[in-house]
């Protein structure tokens, strides 16, 4: 539902802008690649369609794709209390259903691109012999691990979700914030009868003693997508780099006793997402290092380093260079619609673009004081420029 003092609608606007600086309508971008944004909005959402609208997404009021009660298994028992939604993340199964498109991307709106997709995207248009492939940052490349010809879906996971050995990577939960999925009405029948059915158990989660669960999110999307790409549909997708790809910047090594310092991927040596450049990452995430409009890291305050982040505060470099790029695209939207209306941009200071938040956090480290964007009364798009800084 979309509320007064809600920033969904900035997480919107903020993230559909980001695409448009990645695609094909910002030739600094060098995408070839165009895009078109969509939003699948419950009906009890319902108020959040005309504003959606303004800012530039086609919207579509859809019941989830199952209702609880048609459920048949044991799922019915625990869907409702695995995440914040309940059935309702199955509403990201729609993106499925757009099959005038080669490939739909289906990402939370607390996220935001940072470089063109045009690898990923080529990887699961073009032929399976393509030398493109071979830049595709993927997870398990020492493992002899070979792409499937025909890519279907790709994704990254949480290893977050379990400690190291309860689980094997495969049955680890796929992290529901991306999703890269080729549009396919069987496909998506298929993922219907399979929540249909509904064969989940607590503890084990999909599949019973397959073991797709055991951790938060399991009986919603995180396990749905794990079970179907590992056990229902196995070899036709693609686990990402998730250093890279809807980048969290997290830890790679539990702090858990009796399985400190051991790699989450079970892997012996791990990579470390928090080593990594910043203008290598896709697409991030902001999980681990909390949200932007939460004002933490206001004025790159050193005392939050501890929280912005993780326990030893090694996330901070790259949380903080995240964050401050969610704020510029910000900046850049509000600059591009002020010049489309042709009205004065919002009243900033000469040194804003020097701030961390440019100026859109209050003067202390509290959320009541992220300064809302003023969404325009009527659909404006992003013209064909954009606001270089």
């Amino acid at each position: 539902k979309c509320q007064p003092s809600d920033v969904m609608l900035d997480q919107a606007a903020i993230l559909l802008f980001s695409i448009h600086r990645s695609s094909i309508r910002n030739p600094a971008s060098n995408s070839k690649y165009d895009y078109r944004a969509y939003a699948f909005v419950h009906p009890e959402g319902i108020n959040c369609t005309e504003p959606l609208e303004r800012i530039g997404y086609e919207v579509s009021v859809r019941e989830t794709p199952v209702l609880k009660t048609e459920i048949e298994g044991t799922l019915k028992e625990y869907v409702h209390e695995a995440s914040c939604c309940a059935e309702k993340e199955f509403l990201k199964l729609y993106a499925y259903t757009l099959t005038e498109h080669a490939v739909v991307v289906h990402m939370d709106l607390d996220s935001i691109v940072l470089k063109p997709l045009d690898t990923l995207f080529d990887s699961m248009i073009m032929d399976s012999g393509s030398s493109i492939r071979d830049d595709l940052p993927v997870m398990w490349v020492n493992n002899s691990l070979s792409l499937p010809a025909n890519i279907e879906g790709a994704f990254t996971r949480d290893y977050n979700l379990v400690q190291p050995g309860r689980r094997q990577p495969h049955q680890i939960g796929v992290q529901g914030g991306f999703l890269a999925v080729k549009p396919s009405m069987e496909v998506y029948e298929l993922y219907r009868s399979v929540i249909v059915t509904g064969n989940y158990t607590r503890g084990n989660g999909w599949g019973g003693k397959l073991r797709y669960g055991g951790y938060y999110g399991a009986a919603q999307i995180q396990g749905l997508c794990a079970y179907f790409f590992g056990h229902i549909r196995p070899g036709t997708s693609v686990e990402l780099n998730r250093c890279y790809y809807n980048a969290m910047i997290d830890h790679p090594r539990s702090n858990d006793p009796g399985t400190e310092g051991k790699c989450r991927t079970t892997e012996k040596d791990c990579q470390d997402c928090r080593d990594v450049a910043f203008d290598d990452i896709k697409t991030t995430h902001f999980t681990v290092c909390t949200k932007p409009w939460w004002c933490f890291s206001h004025q790159g305050n050193p005392g939050r380093k501890g929280y912005l982040g993780g326990r030893d505060g090694k996330s901070y470099r790259l949380c903080m260079a995240t964050h401050r790029e969610w704020f510029r695209v910000r900046f850049q939207l509000e600059e591009t619609w002020a010049k489309l209306m042709d009205t004065p941009p919002p009243g900033v200071n000469s040194n804003v673009t020097d701030n961390q938040n440019f100026g859109f956090c209050g003067p202390t480290n509290r959320s009541p004081n992220y300064r809302k964007m003023e969404i325009p009364g009527s659909a404006l798009g992003f013209g064909s420029s954009l606001i270089e800084l």
